[in-house]
């Protein structure tokens, strides 16, 4: 990840998530309240501001010195500075902690890493990643969400698809939270809140990704016909040579 990366427009499109932060945050307090979260990725801060909206006392999110400090929404000392693609600073354990549509945007080893080092902060992980071919601003490590559950599960996590179902036909989320985003527990923290047996059918493309990518395809279809058309009817209407 480089500074060039992203722009001003990606971060304050992130800045703009709090509502719905708060929204799939609530559904994962009505099994726990955590007093304390760490987001690795966070961008501006905004799940984070969420969270502490919604009484969590102590936060801390992980991100590069390219989120410009005018858009951050969290404090100098809750922002701390880390390159995913290099060593992940140590913050100690946290009751949760919230990675989403993070790890799509690092290369595959950066992303072992992160799980590793998630599993080593919390005992509950907010968990979402871009699927194959969702697209998205500089997605290179894009994988089914039964792929990063196996790294999860190297940690001793497992997978709980606790929060799709409540958020699937909600339109004013985007459809990426609703398509990807699972509960990961180890068994402890599973048993102890009661988050029930893990979840085995995991991957899965929403709606309206798909409808998306249909017109994508209809228009590219489209336009090469009108191309191929125009160039008959060009071949049809030159004069022969003689």
């Amino acid at each position: 990840m480089s500074q060039n990366t992203y722009d001003s427009d990606f971060f304050r499109e992130r800045s703009g998530e709090i509502r719905i932060a708060k929204e799939i945050l609530g559904h994962v307090f009505e099994y726990f309240k955590p007093e304390s979260v760490v987001d690795l990725g966070t961008a501006t801060g905004s799940w984070l501001l969420a969270a502490k909206q919604m009484g969590v006392a102590r936060v801390n999110g992980i991100d590069g010195p390219w989120v410009p400090a005018e858009q951050r929404l969290i404090s100098e000392a809750e922002f701390v500075l880390g390159d995913l693609e290099d060593s992940i600073p140590d913050l100690g354990r946290f009751d949760l902690a919230i990675c989403t549509e993070v790890l799509e945007h690092v290369s595959a080893p950066a992303s072992v890493r992160a799980v590793e080092w998630l599993c080593r902060s919390a005992p509950v992980v907010l968990f979402s990643a871009a699927i194959p071919s969702q697209g998205g601003t500089h997605h290179i490590t894009e994988a089914w969400q039964s792929h990063w559950s196996a790294l999860f599960k190297q940690q001793g996590y497992e997978p709980f698809d606790l929060i799709r179902p409540k958020i699937w036909s909600d339109s004013s989320l985007p459809f990426w939270y609703r398509q990807n985003i699972l509960i990961m527990a180890n068994d402890q923290a599973a048993e102890k809140l009661g988050l029930g047996s893990p979840s085995t059918m995991l991957d899965c493309v929403h709606p309206d990704l798909y409808l998306d990518r249909l017109r994508m395809i209809d228009g590219l279809r489209r336009r090469t016909f009108k191309a191929k058309f125009r160039s008959f009817m060009r071949r049809l209407t030159r004069s022969p040579r003689e």
